[in-house]
């Protein structure tokens, strides 16, 4: 796989993503606030950029008339993503070309239904989005609606439909069993899918080994139920999960997300493993001879974290839902900030260049700073789900 053809899919991926002024797989621009409309706020990217270039706005509420298939959701609370910080810093633009609001996912009370959705108007639901989260009123068609599993919050319902959805779509393919080992390299790009997959393959019965890159983050893993953890930064690290997969027939299968580890990940791997990459981050995807995978007998794959499906939603939900039902997943939460402080909710979840923050001071300031100050990655500390709440809250819980 070239380099050119990661670029195009992401690039395919961030227009997809642009398509949808406020709601996801609604082309529905979102109306300017008004004295005649009832106003909600409503979080945009103004400019590429930090933080401070999120700008809550107060907009005109979408007003009732769905169609057969959609639904108003009154939004309770907010999953903050990485894609949100690299849409920010690259100052994606949406329909109208000039405002555009991020959100992968969300949870609330639905407030609204079109004739032929069979949800009604009070349930609990979180959202699967392609944008459009961060506000407090969301249109969307019913198929990417999930009523929230029995005695599960709103709060934490919203931490589930990114890390549930990309997590199944790896280990789904993992076909994970009895007898079967995974490896989840777990960086700041699948930290939040890792937290889901670990305690997913242990319901399936799967080893787990995680490497991570502090004994901190290692303890909180074993909480989940990883059988065995690894410092990735160790110099022996092959050799170490090496020798303690050789208990279980070796590693059938490496969850990763660093393109730069793919060598070091096929030598870890056993002969007709697997490798899932959750997108690809880093420099570049290294160059490799054919004879290095046929060696192994391995299989390579990339999966997108935007493509979104009826039918996939549909088989998370008889998959996935039982296990969070049965209390065998369960999110967690680290920070909840306010809507109209997404901007600090991105200040505590982005990591900085280390030798550049003493610039974030000026980084508000100084646009051309920002882009030298922040990195679109995840904080190394945060080891939960980040979330914005609806500032109106508790008129949301009055509804519920």
């Amino acid at each position: 796989m070239s380099d050119s053809s990661i670029s195009r899919r992401e690039s395919s991926r961030k227009r997809k993503a642009a398509q949808c002024s406020l709601g996801s797989g609604v082309d529905k621009p979102i109306p300017a606030a008004s004295a005649a409309n009832k106003t909600m706020t409503a979080v945009f990217i103004e400019r590429a950029g930090g933080p401070n270039a999120l700008v809550p706005q107060e907009v005109a509420c979408p007003e009732p008339k769905l169609n057969a298939y959609e639904v108003l959701i009154r939004v309770a609370y907010i999953g903050v993503n990485r894609l949100d910080l690299e849409q920010r810093l690259e100052g994606l633009k949406g329909t109208d070309g000039k405002r555009f609001c991020p959100g992968l996912e969300c949870s609330g009370v639905i407030e609204a239904v079109g004739e032929k959705v069979r949800h009604k108007v009070g349930d609990s639901v979180c959202a699967f989005l392609d944008s459009g989260g961060y506000t407090e009123k969301i249109v969307l068609p019913s198929w990417r609606v999930l009523c929230t599993p029995p005695d599960m919050d709103l709060r934490n319902a919203a931490c589930l439909p990114e890390a549930a959805y990309t997590g199944w779509s790896a280990l789904s393919r993992a076909n994970l069993g009895q007898g079967k080992t995974i490896l989840m390299q777990i960086h700041e790009s699948c930290g939040d899918v890792a937290v889901f997959a670990i305690q997913m393959a242990k319901y399936l019965r799967a080893k787990v080994f995680a490497a991570a890159d502090s004994l901190k983050k290692q303890e909180f893993y074993k909480t989940l139920g990883a059988d065995k953890c690894f410092n990735y930064r160790n110099a022996d690290f092959v050799s170490l999960v090496q020798r303690q997969a050789r208990e279980t027939g070796g590693i059938d299968v490496v969850l990763d997300s660093w393109a730069i580890n793919l060598r070091k990940n096929l030598k870890i791997l056993c002969n007709g493993g697997l490798l899932l990459y959750v997108d690809v981050h880093g420099f570049s995807l290294e160059v490799l001879q054919i004879d290095s995978l046929m060696s192994k007998n391995a299989n390579i794959q990339v999966l997108c974290r935007s493509d979104k499906s009826i039918d996939s939603i549909q088989e998370l939900k008889a998959s996935v839902w039982p296990a969070i039902c049965a209390g065998h997943v369960k999110p967690f939460i680290y920070e909840c900030y306010p809507l109209s402080q997404a901007a600090k909710a991105h200040k505590a979840m982005e990591r900085k260049y280390f030798f550049q923050r003493m610039l974030s001071a000026l980084g508000p300031w100084t646009s051309k700073l920002e882009r030298h100050v922040y990195t679109g990655m995840v904080e190394k500390c945060v080891t939960g789900k980040i979330l914005l709440r609806v500032d109106s809250i508790e008129e949301v819980k009055r509804h519920s």
